[in-house]
């Protein structure tokens, strides 16, 4: 074992190829291994340490992380070494005037404050506010910095905020939180009573608070351990406010203190358990964000329908069972959620609604659809999906700026003829309905890039499916068909093309698809695959799993991109040596075929790296 002293309080170790520092005889956490030339490397470790310790512990010579170096200075201060205080005191003010909030946070956090003594750190912290900036500052606060003073330096710290102008609040002792950019951010407060915070009455200019995730009700019933608090008395004198979140708490009436907020635009009341909303609420003249999803409403006041500066309304997740034909006088709404809740129709009045751009009607029980649907002429997204709808108007075809359109898992037997005349429609989504066909219209939405058509029960496609010259994705999953029209050829967009688990008996006509790079037949009655396969340049992943098919075509080695290969499940009895030319091959899965013995290629392909599934 060698030993070298580098000062009164430090010597280094090297013990079974570890070098070990102790501080005044006690073992530092962690240590440094050496490589095969002990003495050398021991030598210069020690060289190294002994040029940090005479530079007086000058961080900036130490070859250790800053982190290391702090601990190591706050072993040696309890081991009574004078110039290690000094330079941890320097070290830290340096460190949480320049350093990350994270980096801050786990220092403070970690108890690196804790060797210094109360005058120390009061002389830290006032160091720290003296020229902070903002963010400085709303960290100092966040963090309890003012936990370590007494009530005479906390005033002494809170005039001089007040001097340079800073709002603030007085959450409890030694805990306040900085108005930053017109907003107070109170959420998830540890207290028991909100109207214990000091100068709230005082922020008349105050724009946004922030009250999430406080347990606000009062009047929930007792759970062990919770405490319900009450909103502050203090808010209503917020008469500049234009957003309040109140959301995550439990509140089951609407707070009517809210009323005498005339200048609000946003509220955010989600996540609730609010069951009613007072008529009242049409006062708030300017609100244009209403959030009151995930609550308990069964029912929309009427009122509602004079909130003129809406434009996003949010009531998902209720339990709401009418609209009222008032919302149609919304003519701000531009977006409208009415997601997972017990709704059978929507109102004619909705149709009013001319700059609506989106509507989310998902996980409902509607029937049917107002014809007046197709006034939306600005609505880019309508979601219908879950609902029980056994057609669609045909004035949907109205809808010149709808992008997409999602109607899976309802009742719908066929699409109307206008589908057609959706010239900005680019995503739709119909699966889980009992469509045998598409109509011949299909072919004129000319700006589609997805189509999404599970379990669609689709036996047929129309030929002019061909015109889909924008067509990205094409997902024909369980369905019925037999066949595909040869015009697919035309879509030279294709990326994606999946049609697994349907009765094709025949390989689609597909050629030349320079940017198809995704192609899954997976389940269905193939017995062959054309010579054609080969011009398929961009694919990548093939599918071809539970099939009937005996012999794959020697083009195969051709698709030089191919990555994954799936042949599972088929009758081959043979492989072509070809696909010994497939050099991007990563993966071939062969189960289930009929080889009398693994085919000789196997051997050469595991050899370039391909995991093989046999």
């Amino acid at each position: 074992m060698k030993e070298k002293k580098i000062s009164e309080y430090i010597t280094l170790k090297m013990e079974n190829y570890n070098i070990i520092v102790y501080i005044a005889g006690k073992e530092l956490d962690g240590y440094f291994q050496v490589g095969n030339n002990l003495e050398v490397e021991f030598m210069n470790f020690c060289l190294k340490f002994q040029n940090w310790v005479d530079n007086n512990y000058d961080i900036t010579k130490s070859p250790h992380t800053r982190e290391y170096v702090f601990n190591l200075l706050k072993k040696l201060i309890g081991a009574g070494d004078p110039i290690a205080k000094k330079v941890y005191k320097n070290e830290l003010f340096k460190q949480f005037k320049s350093g990350s909030a994270f980096e801050n946070r786990t220092l403070r956090r970690a108890g690196y404050l804790d060797v210094l003594e109360k005058n120390e750190l009061r002389d830290l912290i006032f160091k720290l506010f003296e020229n902070a900036k903002m963010h400085e500052i709303q960290f100092l606060c966040n963090e309890d910095f003012l936990s370590f003073l007494d009530e005479e330096d906390l005033n002494e710290i809170l005039e001089n905020l007040r001097d340079m102008d800073i709002e603030l609040v007085i959450i409890s002792e030694n805990k306040i939180r900085i108005v930053q950019n017109n907003e107070l951010n109170l959420r998830s407060l540890s207290i028991n009573d909100l109207n214990k915070i000091r100068g709230l009455d005082k922020l008349v200019s105050l724009k946004k608070l922030i009250l999430s995730n406080n347990r606000i009700d009062g009047k929930q019933p007792d759970r062990p351990g919770w405490v319900w608090k009450t909103l502050p008395e203090d808010l209503s004198k917020l008469t500049s406010l234009k957003s309040l979140m109140l959301n995550k708490n439990y509140l089951i009436e609407f707070p009517e203190i809210i009323l005498n907020l005339l200048e609000l635009q946003e509220l955010n009341l989600s996540d609730n358990k609010i069951a009613n909303i007072s008529e009242l609420i049409e006062g708030l003249k300017f609100l244009s964000i209403l959030d009151l999803s995930h609550n308990q409403l069964t029912q929309i006041p009427e009122s509602f329908g004079n909130l003129n500066s809406l434009y996003k309304l949010f009531l998902n997740n209720n339990q709401i069972n009418k609209i009222p034909e008032s919302l149609g006088k919304l003519d701000s709404l531009i977006t409208l959620n009415l997601d997972n809740n017990q709704l059978t129709s929507i109102p004619e009045s909705l149709g009013n609604l001319k700059v609506l751009q989106r509507l989310d009607l998902f996980a409902n029980q509607i029937s049917t659809l107002p014809d007046s649907i197709g006034n939306l002429a600005n609505l880019e997204s309508l979601e219908l999906t879950n609902n029980k709808l056994s057609s669609l108007p045909e004035t949907i075809g109205n809808l010149k700026a709808l992008k997409r359109l999602r109607i899976s898992i309802n009742n719908l037997i066929k699409l109307p003829e206008s589908i057609g005349s959706l010239k900005s429609l680019e995503e739709l989504e119909l699966g889980n309905n009992p469509i045998a066909t598409l109509p011949e219209s299909f072919g004129n939405l000319s700006s589609l890039e997805k189509l999404l058509a599970y379990e669609a029960s689709l036996e047929t496609l129309p030929e002019s499916i061909g015109n889909l010259r924008s067509l990205q994705e094409l997902q024909l999953l369980k369905n019925k068909l037999t066949i595909i029209p040869k015009t697919i050829n035309n879509i030279n967009t294709l990326q994606i093309f999946t049609i697994t688990n349907n009765a094709l008996k025949e390989f689609p006509a597909i050629r030349d698809l320079k940017f198809l790079w995704n192609l899954n037949l997976y389940g269905n009655n193939l017995t062959e695959v054309p010579e054609s396969i080969g011009t398929l340049e961009s694919l990548k992943i093939l599918n071809l799993g539970k099939n009937k098919i005996s012999k794959l075509p020697e083009s195969i080695g051709d698709l030089g991109l191919l990555s994954e290969l799936i042949l599972e499940n088929n009758q081959l009895i043979t492989l072509p040596e070809n696909l010994l030319n497939l050099n991007n091959l990563l993966r071939i899965d062969l189960r289930e075929n009929s080889f009398k013995e693994p085919p000789q290629l196997i051997k050469e392909l595991e050899k370039k790296g391909v995991q093989i599934l046999l």
